[in-house]
């Protein structure tokens, strides 16, 4: 280690100029040669005294030719001898030129991406007089900042991957759709007719077939024998999610003249299932139903009666079924 007499800093052996103030580091003083004392001759003549004196002659040694020093990443590059130095150095180590407007040797993307992802912050100077806070103690902020860095690395690449990859594209879009539909379906209040393509039953009596039901004809009436327990199906050509339904139970002409439906039981293709109960009322009633996104039949299944005092069959006068606005 050299220590420069000017400012006191420490620098490596090999090194000519300080990094700190830039003074040659290799000045050293010219020291006389030792004489020999000469016995003097019987009678000689005596040299006269000669005084001390502080003053030394100083010469520049003979040059050193500073070893090279592979560059590193990080290096401050010196713009007159090119010599590589590090980071902290203000002068050049071979030369003594400033560095205030060398080049940094870059590193390698994949060093400069984990240095960015994982690196420490570079802690602020800390003024005179002023106590440093204590390190450590908040290891979340550091986890936050990996995290938050981490997610735009992984966004980054996606956007790579959606320019230069059309299938990844063409997925990427395929699923942007279809999440907006979800959402649109979510918030809509706007509701519209889902009707089925197709209606049957497991049974009916004649003349009240199951396709009454569905017809949209408050005259017409779906009749079935209360057991076994009825099942009404409803058929769709495409996958619905219904929300709400109309319900008109019994015959219309003449309420008691039937069983009227007190519970219903719904089960979808999906393998979910609902359940709705009804009021004993010629009157439409409004429900709600749930669970259905994606089915593409609905079994209805009269689970429960309101009964009539003469009546032998169970009626269905009109199923309505509505789904959001697509």
């Amino acid at each position: 280690m050299i220590t420069c007499a000017n400012c006191g800093e420490g620098n490596p052996p090999d090194t000519e100029f300080c990094g700190r103030c830039g003074t040659f580091l290799n000045w050293r003083a010219e020291e006389p040669a030792p004489v020999a004392a000469a016995a003097a001759a019987p009678g000689a003549e005596q040299p006269a005294v000669q005084q001390p004196t502080d003053e030394r002659v100083l010469r520049a040694p003979a040059p050193v030719t500073t070893p090279p020093r592979p560059l590193l990443p990080g290096d401050l590059i010196c713009g007159n001898c090119g010599a590589g130095n590090e980071p902290t150095r203000r002068f050049c180590r071979r030369c003594g030129n400033s560095l205030a407007d060398a080049e940094t040797v870059r590193q390698s993307w994949w060093r400069r991406l984990f240095s960015w992802l994982f690196g420490r912050r570079r802690r602020a100077k800390r003024q005179l007089g002023v106590r440093p806070r204590a390190r450590g103690g908040r290891p979340w902020r550091t986890a936050a900042r990996v995290v938050s860095r981490l997610f735009l690395v992984l966004v980054a690449f996606a956007g790579i991957l959606y320019a230069a990859v059309p299938p990844f594209r063409s997925g990427v879009n395929t699923e942007a759709r279809t999440f907006k539909s979800w959402v649109t379906r979510q918030f809509s209040n706007k509701l519209v007719p889902a009707r089925p393509t197709k209606v049957t039953a497991t049974a009916a009596v004649p003349d009240h077939a199951a396709g009454l039901a569905a017809d949209n004809a408050r005259n017409t009436f779906w009749a079935v024998p209360p057991t076994p327990e009825p099942v009404l199906v409803l058929s769709f050509d495409k996958p619905v999610d219904v929300r709400q339904a109309i319900v008109r139970s019994g015959n219309a002409a003449d309420f008691s003249s039937t069983h009227r439906p007190a519970k219903l039981h719904l089960v979808y293709t999906t393998g979910h299932t609902f359940d709705v109960n009804l009021a004993d009322t010629p009157d439409p009633q409004t429900v709600t139903i749930g669970e259905s996104a994606g089915t593409t039949s609905i079994e209805i299944h009269i689970v429960a009666l309101h009964r009539s005092e003469k009546g032998n069959t169970v009626a269905i006068s009109e199923i309505e079924l509505f789904e959001p606005e697509k």
